[in-house]
């Protein structure tokens, strides 16, 4: 009897789609971090780099994308969409909100 093998469960319940759904993020840099971010990359420090990106949902990026609040950059090799600091603000409590919105609009 093969009562202790085990396979792996499959779900393809609408609760497991919608579930999965929640983690399209994308990374992007709020351009206030740029200055570090390029040095981290120049230094080969890329987890410290890595470390300066703030997850986006991919709805919210092709959104912001389109109204030209992010965009999409190399450094030093690497294409980087970065928000632009005087449409997007990043707050290191909070995440990124949009500049000057009265609510407060958090991306992370």
């Amino acid at each position: 009897m093969k009562d202790n093998i085990l396979i792996p469960m499959k779900d393809y319940s609408n609760e497991a789609k919608i579930y999965f759904e929640q983690f399209d993020g994308i990374k992007i840099l709020p351009s206030s971090l740029y200055n570090r971010f390029e040095d981290y990359l120049e230094k080969k420090r890329y987890i410290e780099a890595d470390n300066l990106l703030v997850t986006l949902s991919e709805r919210k990026l092709f959104n912001y994308y389109r109204k030209h609040f992010i965009s999409k950059m190399k450094i030093v090799g690497k294409d980087v969409f970065v928000a632009e600091e005087y449409l997007l603000t990043y707050d290191n409590k909070i995440g990124l909100h949009l500049t000057g919105n009265n609510e407060i609009e958090c991306f992370i």
